[in-house]
Order: structure tokens, then sequence, then C-alpha cells
């Protein structure tokens, strides 16, 4: 499919390619919508509650022209034959004899494997295909051969040249660079950094940072205040102005604000995604 449309094995782009996709100023909401709807939003709120201006600035997508893509790891941990029982008598054998259908999970370590731990996990790529006429998963090897193959996919369902394209990911540096080197020749391609890693990394870097839950749950909940309405400027600003005598590593404060710093262009305003009906 690639070749007959003159695209690279990897689904780049070539001076030859057939493919004429979506302009990057086409498939978007009219201003006026989104204009109304941030302020519809504002009305009543604080000023530190409320977005902003230029959110309205941004690329919101018409739901009917946009092919949604969300991608992430699938991590499976090999499971023992068998498992040794517990001694009688013992509160984790009469757990286990009350409950036998109960099966124990464990949770898989997110950094891939390397070596002898390579044969204790499986990773698995999984991209899930979302637009108006349905949805389609796509499975493969590794981030690089699920996006070949998701170019193939839109390729044989014609929506390259009427919709656009839209990816929600989490931070994982190998996962950016494969949507840059296989997708960036697509005008309308938008990366967009999802509210669940979003939340779960800065939670992972303030608890190791910060003194006490307390403190950490009052950081948390005034720093997604910030980003849930795209103030990516504001939440470093009130991370770099921290209270030092909170701090117990000031390594990981230092790697928040680089994280948000390094995914600023994909932090939207979620927001006014939702007041806009968006994904």
């Amino acid at each position: 499919v690639l070749a007959q449309h003159h695209l690279t094995a990897e689904g780049g782009s070539t001076p030859d390619s057939t493919v004429h996709p979506l302009a990057a100023d086409q498939g978007r909401l009219p201003q006026s919508e989104i204009d109304a709807a941030l302020a519809e939003y504002n009305v009543g709120k604080a000023e530190d509650r409320q977005i902003p201006a230029v959110a309205a600035q941004d690329v919101y997508e018409d739901p009917a022209q946009v092919i949604n893509v969300s991608i992430d790891d699938v991590i499976v941990k090999k499971q023992k034959m068998h498992r040794t029982p517990a001694p009688a008598g013992t509160a984790e054998a009469t757990e286990t004899a009350e409950a036998p259908s109960q099966e124990k999970t464990e949770v898989a370590v997110p950094a891939a494997p390397t070596g002898a731990d390579a044969l204790k996990q499986v990773h698995n790529p999984i991209a899930h295909i979302q637009s108006a006429a349905g949805h389609y998963i796509l499975s493969g090897l590794n981030a690089g051969a699920v996006l070949r193959i998701l170019v193939a996919f839109l390729l044989c369902q014609d929506v390259l040249t009427t919709c656009r394209i839209q990816v929600f990911a989490d931070g994982e540096r190998a996962l950016h660079r494969a949507i840059a080197k296989r997708l960036a020749w697509i005008p309308s391609l938008r990366v967009i950094l999802d509210g669940y890693h979003l939340k779960k990394k800065c939670g992972e870097y303030l608890s190791m940072a910060l003194a006490g839950p307390e403190i950490r749950q009052e950081v948390m909940r005034t720093l997604m205040g910030y980003l849930w309405l795209g103030r990516v400027e504001d939440a470093i600003a009130y991370l770099q102005h921290f209270n030092a005598d909170s701090i117990k590593n000031p390594k990981w404060l230092n790697k928040t604000v680089e994280y948000l710093e390094r995914h600023r262009p994909e932090i939207p305003c979620y927001a006014l995604r939702r007041a806009l009906g968006l994904r």
C-alpha cells in the first residue's frame, strides 16, 4: 500500500508521493463556536479559574473531520506456571480458600526490559483509531511498526484527504520520535499529551520531590488546576516559586518543570476541549 502511493517503506513522504492530505487550516471548528464556548465557561468564575483568551487561538478540530488515534504500550508480565501454596492456617491460605477463583495480579514495570528480563515481559503497542465512521484497533511489535501500519490503514480508508489526524499519547520520547518520523508529513497532524498520563507523571515526580502527603495533594490540586485550563506557563511558575521548606528532593521538582517544558506544545486547554465536546 505504501509503495502504491510512493511513500517510503516506513510510511514517510517522498517527492513522488501521490497523497495530498488535508491542509493544516482545514477541518477546524468555526472560531465563533470556540469563542462562545470559552466565554460561557468563564462566566461567574474567578480570574484564576478562567480559561485564558489565548486558548481560543489553538486548533480545535471538527469532530466530523478528524481521525483520533490513541497509542500506548500494553505490557504483560509473565506469570508463574505454579505457585507455592501458603502454609495451612495462615491468613493467606484462609483467604485463598475463601476466594479460590481470584487471581493475584501484578503491576507491570513500565520501562522497556533488557537482558534476561526481556523474557519476562511482552510489550505490544496498541493504536486505537476512532472517527465518525467507527473505530478500529491495530497492534504491532513496536511503535514504529504500528505507525507504519496506521499510515497504510488510513490510505486504504481514503481519509487523509478529508480528515485531520490527531494522536493522543503519553510522554515517552521514543514514541514521539517515531510519530515525528512517520507522520510529520501530514499537515493537519496534532499530538496531544493525554490527561491521564499528564496527571500520572506529575504525581510520580512530585511524590519524590515533596515531603508529606498533605502538601503533595495540595500541590497536585493546584498544578492540575492550571494544566486543565491549559495554563502551562502558570503551572511552571508555580513550581519554580514553591516554598523550599516543603521540598525534600529539588531534582524531582526540576524534572517536573522540565517535563512540562518539553511537552508544552502538546498540552492543550483540556477544559475548552471538553466544553466543545471534543475528545
